[in-house]
């Protein structure tokens, strides 16, 4: 037989359409699924790819810092060589040439005249050089001082002394401390006078302090020239 559908015709075209919204919403959840795993997909790659590119900047900074710490012995010596040069430096300004003052003082010492204890302080503590009897000298902090004792044939004669001190290089001040002459026994001189000054017959002696300028001057100096006439120098 064959089957007869007793259902009107409006409620005949309800089944099917229902049938294919169900097929929609099933292709609907299918491709959200799809867009879910693409998703997925993509940020996944995205991350091992920022992971990667993450371990290579770790892996150029690490070659990067050691490249540096091999350099770093090299800043070292750079720097202690630039504090050894600054020491030199330094030592060299506030040197004191004793050496020079020696010369300079044969040079300047004029005939009649003679030295029998010279002290010579750098004003760094103790006296750099000394002979004995030595005249006192007070150190004055980073004021190299020199302290003179001599004998003289006569009192003009230790005034040209004191002149030509003024003349030393980097000399800035000369003060004469005494300038006496022995006593004589019946018009006669007392020869020798007594071993703490050294001088014979009538001799003045003296003691004199030269002051001198910490900094070296910049200026030159022609250290054979003699002290001119008008200071007290000789022919």
């Amino acid at each position: 037989m064959r089957p007869v559908n007793l259902l009107p015709e409006r409620d005949r075209a309800q089944a099917p359409a229902a049938a294919g919204g169900s097929s929609y919403v099933v292709v609907g959840v299918l491709a959200a699924l799809l867009l879910a795993v693409f998703a997925y997909v993509v940020t996944s790659n995205q991350i091992n790819s920022r992971t990667t590119a993450i371990a290579e900047a770790e892996a150029e900074a690490t070659q990067a810092e050691t490249r540096a710490a091999s350099f770093g012995s090299f800043q070292q010596f750079t720097q202690i060589k630039a504090a050894r040069l600054a020491s030199v430096k330094t030592l060299a300004d506030t040197r004191f040439d004793w050496e020079r003052l020696m010369r300079e003082l044969a040079l300047v010492l004029p005939s009649g005249s003679s030295l029998i204890a010279v002290t010579a302080s750098s004003g760094e503590g103790a006296p750099a050089t000394a002979s004995t009897p030595a005249p006192a000298v007070t150190p004055t902090p980073g004021v190299p001082t020199l302290a003179l004792t001599g004998c003289a044939t006569s009192q003009p004669r230790v005034a040209v002394i004191l002149v030509r001190l003024r003349q030393l290089h980097r000399a800035v001040d000369v003060q004469l401390v005494d300038s006496s002459q022995p006593e004589t026994s019946g018009g006669a001189a007392t020869a020798p006078i007594s071993g703490t000054t050294g001088c014979f017959g009538n001799d003045y002696t003296f003691n004199a302090t030269v002051t001198f300028d910490p900094a070296p001057s910049t200026e030159p100096k022609d250290e054979g020239s003699a002290v001119p006439s008008s200071l007290g120098g000789g022919a």
